[in-house]
């Protein structure tokens, strides 16, 4: 009796043990992802502005620096959300998306670490869009 008591634990440790390891898998070796950047941004970060207003983005087009924060502005009367295409999926640049809409006078920052041409358009209004070229 005791030798099935002591079986049926192991076994119940076993599957718990294999069930943990599967569910939360193993964190000792991070995996690599498309997004991670070659190098860490430069304390000399340059901020610029892009103003949404009458459903627009101004300028639509910018080009920066690996590591360049822009500020993405509301000036406007509609929200905006900025977020990476394609839209609704946001995926083309991972993390560049507002997760919600900002009102007049609010700003969401987004600091590119990864070089590309990364379009992009208002998750509310996804006709208003633009582009940020990372260099």
């Amino acid at each position: 009796m005791t030798k099935n008591i002591i079986l049926i634990l192991a076994i119940i440790l076993v599957v718990g043990g294999l069930g943990y390891y599967s569910f939360y898998g193993s964190s000792s070796s991070p995996s690599s992802s498309a997004t991670t950047p070659l190098t860490s941004p430069e304390s000399s970060a340059k901020e610029w502005n892009v103003i949404y207003e009458n459903n627009k983005f101004n300028p639509d087009s910018l080009k920066i620096k690996f590591g360049d924060i822009v500020i993405f502005e509301n000036l406007g009367d509609f929200p905006m959300w900025p977020a990476s295409n394609p839209h609704p999926a946001h995926s083309d640049l991972a993390g560049f998306d507002a997760l919600r809409g900002y009102i007049q006078n609010e700003s969401y920052k987004f600091v590119f670490t990864q070089k590309g041409a990364w379009s992009y358009h208002n998750h509310l209004n996804p006709e208003a869009g633009g582009k940020i070229i990372v260099e």
